[in-house]
């Protein structure tokens, strides 16, 4: 595996820790279609020689073994708890979205009227129209609805979170734990590929719905949401940026002016391509 840990060996031990005690004979049953006989029984010998799982022979009859994961292997562990919190973060995002879509036809069938009564037509100018999503009957329309789609930018801000706290785990908690520079390698590369996976689920479900309108209202040109709607996602990602001017203040301060500036620039530089995503 040249040092990482690859796609098959996560989902295979996962699977063994998800079936504990389950034999070899039924793994590969269970698991037919996806892997050959001979794939399987490589990974195997993979995860046990990286003490992620343990294979017992049956007390009846020796020539049966039982895999287990193994609860001492961190990378197990790790990977355990991110499925968790993979599983019950995205109830939560359901929920979110069926809040959205609940109120979605009320709000734009109010909507709709609202802009018919105020005789909002094509050749109305962005000042008529700003004077009249200015009003209070507007805003209380619109205001169910928007209070749900707040919920998501609550739901990113969480994820964010959980970003740094790996990011921590990363940098202070593994190298202490984990002296094998490979091992090191492995749970890094696993758990922040998984990372990236609960991201791209999580872009999708947001964008989805964020980007939603029924047929009837889209005829009409009726919607609340910008041209862009992850824009939202992008801005709540890097809007730490005060952080980063006080981090480069404190550093160069401390006579570390030609090293701080090339990082902060090239910083600089990536948030502002991330941030014309986002315009």
């Amino acid at each position: 595996m040249a040092g990482l840990i690859a796609e098959r060996e996560l989902n295979i031990a996962q699977y063994i820790k998800n079936h504990p005690g389950i034999t070899k004979a039924a793994l590969v049953r269970d698991l037919k279609g996806k892997y050959s006989r001979a794939t399987l029984f490589n990974v195997l010998k993979n995860l046990q020689k990286q003490k992620i799982i343990n294979v017992e022979a049956d007390k009846v009859n020796s020539q049966i073994h039982h895999l287990f994961a193994n609860e001492d292997n961190i990378i197990t562990n790790q990977l355990y708890e991110l499925e968790q919190f993979e599983r019950d973060f995205f109830s939560l995002l359901e929920g979110v979205r069926a809040e959205v879509l609940k109120v979605y036809p009320e709000v734009m069938k109010k909507l709709d009227k609202y802009y018919n009564r105020q005789a909002v037509t094509e050749t109305s100018t962005i000042e008529e129209i700003a004077e009249i999503v200015r009003q209070t009957e507007f805003r209380d329309i619109t205001e169910p609805l928007i209070l749900r789609q707040g919920m998501f930018r609550q739901c990113i801000h969480i994820f964010r979170q959980l970003l740094q706290l790996y990011t921590v785990r990363s940098i202070f908690v593994w190298p202490l734990e984990i002296k094998d520079a490979q091992r090191l390698n492995q749970i890094t590369s696993a758990i922040f590929s998984r990372l990236v996976d609960i991201q791209l689920k999580m872009t999708k479900i947001t964008s989805e719905t964020l980007s939603y309108q029924d047929d009837e209202f889209k005829s009409k040109g009726i919607g609340l949401y910008s041209a862009n709607p992850m824009s939202t996602v992008i801005r709540i990602m890097i809007d730490d940026w005060k952080r980063i001017e006080l981090a480069q203040k404190y550093l160069e301060a401390h006579g570390l002016q030609n090293e701080t500036r090339p990082v902060v620039e090239l910083l600089a530089n990536i948030q502002k391509q991330i941030q014309q995503l986002a315009s």
